[in-house]
C-alpha cells in the first residue's frame, strides 16, 4: 500500500474556526492548544506511536508558531497502515450489487487490489472470520443483495458486535430494492427502508460533518453535494450514532453514520453505489476515503498561535459572506488586508488581493475553499463552502 499521498497541503489544514479532534479517532495529539508567535519550535507528540504530522508550520513532528502565524491552525496526525488485521469485502455469491464491481473497485482504492479479500454470505464461516486475525470487513447488501445481509447479520449479529467491541471496524451497507427494514444491531441501529415514493429514497446527499477525516483525503478532490437516482434508498436510526451524511433535501434524513464500539468502530450506510451518482470522480473519492478512514487512525488538532507577547495586536475583524455560497461571496475587511483563494488540493484561484470586495464563485465547483487574510503580520484562514 502506498501511503504518501495522504500528504496533504498545508493550506489544506489551516483552517480557523472550531474544531475539534473527530469525536471517533482513535489516535491522540498530546501537545499544548496554544503557543505565541515568539516560542520557540516544539516537537509534538501523539498517541499511538509511528504516524506523522501535517499542517501549518510542521517540519517532521516539529512544529514552529512563528512559521505558521498567527491563527487558528488545524494539525493532522496520520497513522499510516496502523489498521491491524485482514481485510475483508463482503457480497452475496450471486453477483455483484447492482451487477457491477463497484465496491471492489473502491477497495481496491482504498487498500491496494493485492491487499484485501472476497467472501460471500452463503459460504463464508463466520467463526472463521470474525476473529482477532481480521482487521476490517466491508458488508454490502445493495438492490436484490439486502436480504441475503439481512439473514447473514440476523444469524451472526452477536458475534460480529463482540468483534466489533475488541477493535474491528466493520462497514454494513444496504441501499435495498427488497424486503423491508434491517436490524444493523449495535444497540438498535435500524436501516428503514420502503419502496420508492414513500420517503425513504434521496436523491441528493449532502456531507454533514465537514470535519471527518473523508473530507480531507487522502483522495481528492471531493464534493458536498451529491446526487444519483437514487443517492441513497433509506433512513438510518439508532443510538449515539454521529451523523456523517443526510439526504439534502430532508436533512433530518440521516443516510450516513458511524459509532464507537468498544475497541473498535462501525459505520452504517444505506447507499448506492457510486456508478449511478455524481459527480463521479469526487463521489468515488470520498467513498474510497470512508474506506480508508475506518480502517487506519486519523485525528486532528487545534492549535492558536497568538501575537507577539510585547507588542499590543489590534484584533482583525474580517467578515464573508454568505456562507455557503452559490453565486457570489461578499468581504467586510480591515484596512490593508488582503485575500487569496485556494482549493482543498492547494490550487490557487485567486492571487493575494488588496481590499476586495467580492469574489464570483458562480463558475467554480461546489466544495470546500480556503480563503487566506493576510494584514501585517497577521494571516488567518476560514473555509469557505460553495454550493
Amino acid at each position: 500500500m502506498n501511503f504518501t499521498k495522504i500528504l496533504l497541503p498545508a493550506l489544506l489544514l489551516t483552517v480557523l474556526g472550531t474544531i475539534n479532534i473527530n469525536a471517533l479517532s482513535q489516535c491522540e495529539i498530546t501537545s499544548a492548544d496554544s503557543y505565541l508567535l515568539t516560542d520557540d519550535p516544539v516537537t509534538l507528540t501523539a498517541t499511538p506511536e509511528g504516524g506523522f504530522f501535517a499542517g501549518p508550520g510542521i517540519t517532521g513532528d516539529v512544529f514552529d508558531p512563528a512559521t505558521a502565524g498567527e491563527g487558528v491552525h488545524t494539525i493532522a496526525y496520520v497513522v499510516p497502515e496502523s489498521g491491524t488485521g485482514d481485510i475483508y469485502y463482503m457480497q452475496s455469491s450471486m453477483g455483484d450489487p447492482w451487477g457491477t464491481p463497484t465496491n471492489q473497485e473502491l477497495m481496491n482504492i482504498a487498500f491496494g487490489p493485492s491487499s484485501w479479500n472476497l467472501a460471500h454470505y452463503e459460504t463464508v464461516d463466520p467463526a472463521t472470520m470474525f476473529t482477532a486475525e481480521t482487521g476490517f470487513v466491508h458488508m454490502d447488501g445493495g438492490s436484490f443483495q439486502a436480504s441475503e445481509l439481512a439473514d447473514f447479520l440476523s444469524a451472526n449479529l452477536e458475534l460480529i458486535e463482540n468483534w466489533v467491541f475488541e477493535g474491528g471496524r466493520l462497514f454494513i451497507n444496504s441501499a435495498p430494492n427488497e424486503g423491508g427494514d434491517i436490524n444493523f444491531g449495535f444497540d438498535g441501529t435500524l436501516l428503514n427502508y420502503e419502496p420508492p415514493g414513500e420517503g425513504t429514497h434521496a436523491t441528493n446527499a449532502e456531507i454533514s460533518d465537514l470535519e471527518h477525516p473523508s473530507v480531507f483525503g487522502p483522495n481528492l478532490p471531493i464534493s458536498i453535494d451529491m446526487a444519483g437516482t437514487y443517492y441513497s434508498h433509506a433512513i438510518l436510526t439508532g443510538s449515539d450514532l454521529k451523523e456523517i451524511a443526510v439526504n439534502a433535501d430532508s436533512p433530518d434524513k440521516v443516510i450516513l453514520a458511524e459509532k464507537n464500539w468498544g475497541a473498535g468502530r462501525v459505520m452504517f450506510g444505506s447507499l448506492v453505489s457510486h456508478n449511478f451518482q455524481t459527480p463521479a470522480v469526487q463521489v468515488k473519492n470520498w467513498r474510497a476515503n470512508l474506506l480508508f478512514g475506518l480502517y487506519n487512525d486519523y485525528c486532528i488538532k487545534e492549535i492558536t498561535v497568538g501575537g507577539y507577547a510585547n507588542i499590543d495586536t489590534q484584533e482583525l475583524k474580517n467578515v464573508m459572506y454568505p456562507n455557503p455560497a452559490t453565486l457570489e461571496v461578499k468581504f467586510q475587511l480591515a484596512p490593508d488586508t488582503s485575500i487569496e483563494i485556494f482549493s482543498i488540493t492547494g490550487q490557487q484561484l485567486l492571487a493575494p488581493t488588496l481590499n476586495l470586495k467580492s469574489f464570483d464563485v458562480s463558475s467554480i465547483e461546489s466544495g470546500i475553499y480556503l480563503v487566506v487574510f493576510t494584514h501585517e503580520k497577521s494571516r488567518t484562514t476560514q473555509r469557505l463552502v460553495v454550493r
